[in-house]
């Protein structure tokens, strides 16, 4: 008889063993030594739909676009400074080819305007959120 926790156990191992197999590709992929590739004339960008988002203390969820397919396994990440934290990373409800939805703690956001990173497995993309001042 299999245990419910034992299963949990295993997908929190199998979920730990794609994140380093993706950090180990994306460490490969910039080992010195390694010719760089040549400057790309049209770099990803992410889109974030809203101007800018609140502080909130609830979690917020945020509709953003990519000017190119960067892959699965999306990750997104966020200066420490800016207060804010990515919980989760998923297709957008709009169901566009490159539109994601990310679901963003910002309790503790700071405003400004913040550079946003996403990574997947077949590159990256960059952009920036805007969080609002108190008014």
């Amino acid at each position: 008889m299999r245990h419910p926790s034992m299963a949990r156990v295993a997908a929190t191992i199998a979920s730990g063993i794609v994140a380093l197999t993706v950090s180990a590709s994306i460490a490969a992929a910039q080992e010195p030594g390694k010719a760089a590739a040549p400057a790309q004339s049209a770099a990803c960008t992410v889109k974030v739909a809203s101007d800018s988002v609140p502080a909130s203390p609830t979690p917020l969820v945020v509709n953003a676009s990519l000017s190119s397919a960067i892959g699965d396994s999306v990750s997104a990440s966020l200066p420490a400074e800016s207060g804010i934290t990515v919980s989760a990373v998923g297709p957008s409800a709009s169901g566009g080819a490159n539109a994601i939805q990310l679901t963003l703690d910002t309790s503790a956001a700071k405003p400004g305007e913040w550079a946003l990173s996403l990574k997947g497995k077949t590159g990256e993309c960059a952009g920036k959120l805007k969080v609002a001042g108190a008014k």
